[in-house]
C-alpha cells in the first residue's frame, strides 16, 4: 500500500469504493455563494452513482443545474487514533426517469428532513480517492493485515 506525504495510506480505488458502499451517512460539498458547504445526507451507493432523496434547496439547485459536487465519508476511532476518510467528486443530476425513481423507491432511500425529499438526487462518480490513518503501533499488533483485507476500520 502506497503512503502519502503526511503519512497516510492511500487507498485504492476499489477499497476506496467498498468503504463508500457501506458508510450510509455522507456530506454533499457544493458552493454557496462562493463559499464550500458541506450537506449530511443519508445514501446509496447503486453501480457507479451515489443517490440521495432532498427536498427544495441547495442540494436540489445543484442537481437541477448539473453542477460538479463532492461527496464525502469517513469513519474514525479517536481512542485509536485510525480512520478512513474517501472523497467523491462529480456532476450531480436530478433523477427524473421514472423506471429509475421506481428503482430508487424500492431500494427504500429516505431522506432525514421532517417535510421528507420528494427529488432524488444522484451523483455520478467522476473521481474516487481515499486515506487511511493508522496508529504506528498497528502493524507490529497485526492490525493493518486484518482490518485492510476487511475494508473496515481497526476498532
Amino acid at each position: 500500500m502506497r503512503v502519502d506525504r503526511a503519512g497516510l495510506w492511500v487507498l485504492t480505488e476499489t477499497e476506496s469504493r467498498a468503504l463508500l458502499a457501506g458508510a450510509g451517512i455522507g456530506r454533499v460539498v457544493v458552493s454557496m455563494k462562493a463559499l464550500p458547504a458541506a450537506l449530511p445526507v443519508n445514501y446509496q451507493l447503486i453501480g457507479r452513482e451515489i443517490y440521495f432523496r432532498t427536498a427544495a434547496g441547495t442540494k436540489l439547485a445543484a442537481a437541477v443545474n448539473q453542477t460538479v459536487v463532492a461527496f464525502e465519508v469517513d469513519d474514525f476511532n479517536a481512542g485509536g487514533s485510525s480512520g478512513w476518510s474517501v472523497l467523491v467528486v462529480g456532476t450531480a443530476r436530478l433523477v427524473t426517469d421514472p423506471a429509475e425513481r421506481a428503482l430508487l423507491d424500492a431500494a427504500g432511500i429516505n431522506s432525514w428532513g421532517a417535510t421528507g425529499g420528494a427529488h432524488y438526487v444522484a451523483i455520478g462518480i467522476d473521481r474516487i480517492t481515499g486515506r487511511r490513518l493508522w496508529p504506528p503501533h498497528a502493524a507490529a499488533g497485526g492490525l493493518l493485515d486484518t482490518a485492510a483485507s476487511s475494508g473496515g476500520s481497526a476498532r
